[in-house]
């Protein structure tokens, strides 16, 4: 049988009881990159040097190491469904080495520039932005942040929780439109108390509902790609220069470590898998941390007296706190 014969099958046959949005993946993997270069080969065909030079191909396209992993990997479960059926007798795909892979720095905002987007948020009167200070207090991705809806607000508890994601795609019947769906993983499914400075932004969003979307719009959901424009006309109003709206995420995630919020508690925050994904991210800011925790110990060893050096670093903490504060004037 051909690769493109069977990953037409497998698609259809075998990925029925998959998330949609990972079919939807694979279909794209399938189309643009599998089957254009290994479509019209026999499954017999792939063998580990072929396979290693369709990595080669795709790295020589540019892609991004996520793009060839998850193209890999496509392919990868394609073939072992194949063995299992007895379509094909081997899966080369275990032989395959990727890229080296660096992971990037997280980008995001500083200080001062988070200070700005907060205070123009909180000025401004479009309540549909406050997803903005959502993500930047509570780090929630885009598409939780237009999924929610009341029901996993508790204002009593002062908690949301993260039960389900949006996007726009087409469904399984063909049609382009808005699809709810289960979080990207288990994990991505938790609780989040709410932040007191936060709270009151929360309590004026529930109080002007029009639907049950928390960030709705005349009474209708806000699309993603609305509100992707929204935060984009946000800061080339504020001259901050653009990022994605992810990058929000990642000023969470620095803010936390930098106040000292431990690994474990801002990986459960942010829904990882484990803390190892938070570590591996977030190296850069965790050894500043570390750098500036260990300054502390130079007091015990310092010639002078105690009592001076013990003032001199309490008043240098309080003044870092208070210019910390992302919701000070």
């Amino acid at each position: 049988m051909k690769v493109m014969e069977w990953m037409n099958y497998w698609l259809e046959k075998c990925c029925g009881g998959l998330k949609w949005s990972s079919i939807i993946r694979y279909t794209e993997n399938s189309k643009c990159h599998i089957c254009p270069a290994l479509g019209d080969m026999e499954l017999e065909e792939l063998t580990a040097e072929t396979l290693q030079n369709f990595v080669y191909a795709l790295e020589a396209k540019h892609l991004a190491y996520n793009t060839i992993a998850s193209i890999i990997s496509t392919l990868k479960m394609a073939l072992q469904e194949a063995v299992r059926k007895g379509v094909t007798r081997v899966n080369n795909t275990y032989s395959i080495r990727l890229p080296e892979h660096t992971e990037k720095e997280a980008e995001c905002f500083t200080v001062q520039e988070q200070k700005k987007l907060v205070r123009a948020v909180s000025k401004s009167g479009d309540q549909r932005l406050y997803g903005i200070l959502i993500s930047a207090s509570m780090g929630l991705r885009i598409g939780e942040i237009l999924a929610l809806t009341w029901d996993d607000i508790n204002l009593h508890s002062r908690t949301i929780r993260i039960s389900k994601t949006s996007y726009y795609a087409k469904d399984r019947n063909g049609v382009y439109g808005r699809i709810v769906t289960a979080p990207k993983t288990h994990k991505s499914a938790r609780t989040i108390p709410i932040p007191d400075i936060l709270y009151p932004y929360i309590k004026a969003l529930h109080e002007q509902r029009e639907c049950k979307y928390v960030i709705s719009w005349h009474g209708k959901p806000v699309k993603m790609r609305t509100y992707q424009a929204l935060f984009s006309r946000l800061l080339l109003s504020l001259g901050i220069r653009h990022r994605g709206f992810h990058a929000l995420r990642h000023t969470f995630a620095t803010r936390a470590l930098e106040c000292g919020i431990d690994v474990k508690t801002t990986s459960e925050i942010f829904g990882h898998s484990s803390t190892a994904t938070t570590l591996q991210r977030y190296t850069h800011v965790l050894m500043e941390h570390m750098r500036k925790e260990m300054s502390k110990m130079e007091m015990f060893f310092a010639d002078h007296d105690p009592d001076i050096i013990v003032s001199t670093y309490i008043q240098s903490v309080m003044q870092v706190c208070y210019e910390g504060s992302l919701y000070s004037a």
